[in-house]
C-alpha cells in the first residue's frame, strides 16, 4: 500500500507500530499515515524498509515493546 507524503522535508521521521495483525505508520508529524491489517501464519522475526525512485540513508531507529492490553 502507498501513503502519499504530505510533507516535503528532506529528513523523513516516521513511527511504525506493529502488533500481531496490524501495522500503522505515521510520518511528517502525523500528516502522512498508513494503516494495514494482515493475518500472518507465524510471528515476525525481521522488518525490511525500502525506497523506490531515490536513494536514502537510514540513520537508525529504536525499538520499544508495547505493553499488552489483553492478558
Amino acid at each position: 500500500h502507498l501513503a502519499p507524503r504530505i510533507g516535503n522535508e528532506k529528513v523523513l521521521r516516521m513511527r511504525l507500530f506493529l502488533d500481531a495483525a496490524s501495522a500503522e505508520m505515521f510520518a511528517d508529524n502525523g500528516a502522512t499515515a498508513l494503516t494495514d491489517i494482515f493475518f500472518p501464519n507465524e510471528d515476525f522475526q525481521r522488518i525490511t524498509l525500502y525506497a523506490e525512485k531515490s536513494a536514502v540513508k537510514f540513520n537508525g531507529g529504536k525499538v520499544y515493546p508495547l505493553r499488552r492490553i489483553w492478558d
